[in-house]
């Protein structure tokens, strides 16, 4: 076959082309991967097409937490590349956190020529069931025709709500060939979608019946906006503003007097009122779960629930809902905010008015209490998690962005480091070790910005592979490791099951002994390490490291005194 004969836009190339040329086509700067035999076709490539720049990983976790931090960054889809088999499983971990996170992610992982497969040979798999729990699809690619156009649908699948990692398996002998591809941009269909009028006036009845309301938002506003109008409803309805589900990244700005927090970070006595005193809850991209301090039967008696979110399977999941709409809840809160605006009385409006000016002074007084009692600890060594909180807030730059997998320090560091939309992200999923290199793709992300990584010793120990990653392509992140010497966190779990005894002396959570010198560690892979001890250093050291044009770490060691 020869290129006269092809069709206009389709050439005649290696399936390794097809695939080089399409990441291009999709706007694909970096390549998150740790090498392989069966993906040498692919690397060697590099050379041909100098825009894609491989980000060297030393372990697969590594590469995709990575390329989770810079995917939810940039808001696309981010490109892995793992080793067969074993890669693949070492990567499981990390992209079960992608999944859970809803980061769009596309994994590429090599697989031994098709031509040997029933030889089963040295470590060929079944890629496409070995990622199938965790990833939205998993394709294997039989022939070199398909390799662009089912790049396109891989693209498409994880970026479309719910989005998520997607499994692209190619073996050497399809990559090697030639076939024919067609280039050309990934088509994305739209999803800002809004109800149609009868539910929108369902919702708006519902919450002008209702005495109270409180609004709870999540993850499913994230890159959407909906900012403005999310506060113009809540304040229309004098109502609080919660964040339910993961949480991982603020849909607010921070300061709206009627913030009350995030469920999962821990909320104030008055925070906590305002919920349980609502009649009414809607939900915004959110799941519809109660928060932990609420013991009530679900839904509560006498309490309304609705739910507005984009994916029909989030709606009512397991709890009754008596209006779930599936919808844009961005698009939506705007179109309801004046749909409110539009039928409130002025009365009622007066009242809503008193009662978001009587909340705000209650939160913020709350608030207040709550940071003061922390404070009388704020000299002590070791040092306490909020206060290193604290210094974290006045040393970093405001246009600083924050990856946080502190874990028991995060109900503070939550409070303290509050950001615009777009520059704190907290880590995905439950599996812990994506901190040091989640910061690595924001920062990869946002050039132009310092980003800080907020790592609990016990995360940091998953991933120190990153540290050298930093070093070698000089990428200019900062890590504060938060060193309790403990896995404190599964001690804390630990309270819902066992007494305060039992919980502090659960088997295989003290990682004092002994100890890890995260500073020194840091300083063997290149990257400039720096130990705190004492409240007094925590200034200068993080305006220190903060300042380093290349990667820098700070090892806190802060109170580990359980419970």
């Amino acid at each position: 076959m020869t290129a006269d004969r092809l069709e206009a836009g389709v050439e005649f190339v290696t399936g390794r082309d097809a695939l080089m040329r399409q990441l291009l086509a999709d706007g694909t700067r970096y390549v998150f991967g740790n090498p392989g035999t069966t993906e040498i076709g692919f690397l060697d490539g590099l050379h041909d097409y100098p825009q894609l720049e491989l980000v060297l990983a030393l372990h697969e976790g590594v590469a995709v937490s990575a390329a989770d931090g810079y995917a939810r960054a940039t808001r696309r889809p981010a490109f892995v590349q793992l080793h067969t088999a074993p890669g693949l499983g070492n990567g499981l971990g990390m992209l079960h956190n992608a999944a859970q996170a809803r980061t769009p992610l596309i994994v590429y992982a090599g697989n031994a020529s098709s031509r040997e497969a029933a030889d089963e040979p040295i470590l060929w798999g079944d890629l496409v069931e070995m990622a199938r729990p965790v990833c939205k699809w998993a394709v294997q690619v039989e022939h070199p025709d398909d390799i662009a156009k089912v790049l396109r649908r891989v693209t498409k699948v994880a970026a479309e709500p719910p989005a998520g990692p997607v499994l692209l398996s190619i073996p050497m002998n399809v990559l090697a060939e030639s076939g024919r591809a067609q280039v050309q941009p990934t088509s994305h269909g739209r999803t800002a979608v809004v109800p149609a009028a009868a539910e929108l006036d369902r919702l708006a009845s519902a919450l002008l019946s209702a005495r109270r309301v409180a609004v709870v938002i999540g993850d499913g506003l994230i890159g959407r906006g909906g900012s403005t109008a999310v506060t113009d409803l809540a304040e229309l309805l004098g109502a609080p503003i919660f964040a339910g589900g993961w949480a991982s990244e603020p849909v607010l700005a921070p300061g709206h007097p009627l913030w009350a927090g995030a469920f999962n970070t821990g909320l104030t006595e008055a925070a906590k009122a305002a919920f349980l005193g609502a009649d009414a809850v809607l939900y915004l991209g959110a799941p519809a779960q109660p928060p932990s301090f609420d013991t009530r039967p679900v839904p509560a008696p006498g309490v309304r629930l609705l739910q507005i979110g984009l994916v029909p399977g989030d709606l009512a999941k397991t709890v009754p809902v008596e209006l779930a709409v599936a919808a844009d809840p961005a698009a939506t809160a705007e179109v309801l905010a004046e749909r409110v605006r539009s039928r409130i009385e002025e009365p009622v409006l007066i009242a809503n008015r008193a009662e978001a000016d009587r909340l705000a002074a209650q939160l913020r007084d709350s608030e207040a209490e709550y940071w003061a009692r922390l404070s009388a600890g704020f000299d002590a060594v070791p040092i306490s998690g909020a206060r290193l909180a604290t210094a974290l807030g006045e040393a970093l730059p405001a246009d600083a962005v924050v990856f946080d997998e502190s874990l028991s320090v995060r109900p503070f560091t939550a409070r303290r480091l509050a950001r615009q939309p777009g520059s704190y992200f907290r880590a995905p999923g439950s599996g812990i070790g994506s901190g040091l290199p989640g910061a690595i793709g924001v920062q990869l992300a946002k050039p132009d910005r310092p980003v800080v990584g907020l790592v609990a010793d016990g995360c940091a120990m998953y991933a120190t592979p990153a540290l050298w990653t930093a070093a070698h392509h000089r990428i200019p992140v900062t890590w504060v490791i938060c060193n309790n010497r403990s896995y404190r966190t599964l001690k804390s779990n630990g309270l819902a099951h066992l007494s305060p005894q039992a919980a502090a002396n659960i088997p295989g959570t003290d990682l004092g002994d002994p100890p890890i010198a995260f500073h020194q560690l840091a300083e063997s892979m290149g990257v400039p390490g720096r130990l705190v001890e004492h409240p007094g250093q925590l200034s200068d050291a993080l305006a220190e490291a903060v300042r380093r044009p290349g990667p820098a770490l700070v090892e806190v060691i802060i109170d580990g005194a359980f419970p």
